[in-house]
């Protein structure tokens, strides 16, 4: 009878629990953050469901992980699916200081939508749902690739201070919440910063974006990269100029390896 009692019991809760989110669901539905639709929030947020609370079903399958075929060293990836993951002509031409780049997924649909949401909008609460993408890219790509330090690509004060905060930091600090052992990876928010401003990226060629960030970044403890494998963390890559500019100044001092994650590849 005690048994019986106690099954009944986790039937009830859940009974109830179930009744309460459909409440919950007809009063408060979400508002999908690419299409603006309403929909109902699942019952079942498993893991794979990660951007359920911000985009609806048919928003979610816009978001595209990237897998191969790719360039093994920038990341891109190539459009026909018979080919095999090489080096792009661009990285055979000009290898850049970086040795790997890899990114969670395309920028378009919606992963496009709530990059600019948490960049340009402000939504961080978009931050943890993102840090799990990731988390999964990380896992994916840089399995066999340790990392001694992982450094968010900083922002210049005046821009930190226009945006109120460095989405590739906003996004590392969520990432590291995710993290089983804090010492797996050492994260140093301050050892590159942007020392001249530069204009939006968006718009300029590749020549243009190259130039533009030109000698912006800094190291400020050298001591700290020297003989480092370190992990660069950004939201967006899309010619890469940045992060590569970003690679430069830290191989200058002496980091071993750089590598690049970013959220979304353009």
């Amino acid at each position: 009878m005690r048994r019986e009692s106690r099954f009944s019991g986790r039937w009830i809760a859940a009974g109830l629990g179930c009744l309460r989110r459909s409440v919950l669901d007809a009063l408060f539905p979400r508002r999908c953050l690419a299409c603006q639709a309403l929909y109902l929030l699942p019952a079942d947020m498993a893991e794979e469901g990660i951007l359920n609370a911000f985009f609806c079903p048919v928003c979610r399958e816009e978001i595209c992980a990237v897998a191969a075929p790719l360039c093994l060293c920038c990341g891109v990836p190539f459009r026909g699916q018979e080919q095999e993951s090489h080096r792009c002509g661009r990285c055979l031409a000009n290898p850049p200081h970086f040795e790997m780049a890899r990114a969670a997924g395309r920028y378009q649909g919606g992963l496009k939508l709530a990059v600019k949401a948490l960049k340009f909008r402000s939504r961080v609460e978009l931050a943890p749902a993102l840090a799990r993408l990731l988390d999964e890219a990380h896992q994916r790509f840089f399995q066999d690739r340790t990392a001694d330090l992982v450094v968010p690509v900083p922002l210049h004060p005046v821009r930190m201070r226009r945006r109120g905060f460095n989405q590739a930091y906003t996004l590392l600090r969520a990432w590291r919440q995710l993290w089983e052992d804090d010492k797996a990876l050492v994260m140093n928010r301050h050892l590159l910063v942007r020392r001249r401003p530069t204009v939006s990226q968006t718009g300029l060629d590749r020549k243009r974006r190259r130039a533009n960030v030109k000698g912006a970044f800094v190291v400020t403890e050298p001591e700290m990269a020297k003989d480092k494998k370190i992990l660069l963390v950004d939201d967006v890559m899309t010619t890469g100029a940045t992060v590569d500019e970003c690679a430069r100044v830290l191989r200058a001092v002496g980091a071993e390896r750089v590598d690049v994650l970013t959220l979304a590849r353009a």
